[in-house]
């Protein structure tokens, strides 16, 4: 049972990890220096979804493998592990459960977003904002996850 827990939690953590670099540090900028603001944003309209039914679940599945490592330990380092992964699992949760629907529902009512500065789209850069916070946090939540993993001398007592 313990090696099960070693597998999903070193999956999902990694494939985590990479997939929220991988978006943050890669594709939106990328897409961004490409495209016009607007082409982009309806790209990313259609990757967001995508990228939110991966990782949140994934960070989810981090977190409950994590807490059955070391459900009956009472190291510090096993413990922080858990902290780390349950706050990037409840972030990763609400901008996939409330931002991503709100953002989808402002985006959907701006004609365009490289006109004037509206309320609406105020409003939709202040929850992408708090969106890509949100990820930021997880990135180093889930790195620093990993390094205790890496360096801890027993995993699981």
């Amino acid at each position: 049972m313990q090696s099960t827990m070693r597998i999903m939690f070193t999956l999902a953590t990694s494939i985590a990890f990479g997939t929220l670099v991988f978006f943050t540090a890669v594709v939106a900028p990328t897409l961004f220096s490409v495209l016009p603001i607007d082409t982009a944003g309806h790209v990313l309209d259609r990757l967001f979804p995508i990228y939110y039914t991966l990782t949140a679940p994934l960070c989810v599945i981090a977190f409950v493998s994590a807490f059955g490592l070391y459900r009956q330990t009472s190291m510090r380092r096993g413990k922080l592990i858990q902290v780390f992964l349950g706050i990037t699992s409840a972030l990763s949760l609400i901008g996939w459960l409330i931002l991503l629907p709100k953002m989808q529902s402002l985006a959907a009512r701006i004609p365009t977003f490289s006109g004037p500065k509206t309320p609406l789209i105020n409003q939709f850069f202040m929850y992408h904002g708090i969106s890509m916070l949100f990820n930021l946090i997880g990135i180093f939540l889930i790195l620093a996850s990993l390094i205790i993993w890496a360096v801890t001398p027993s995993r699981t007592t």
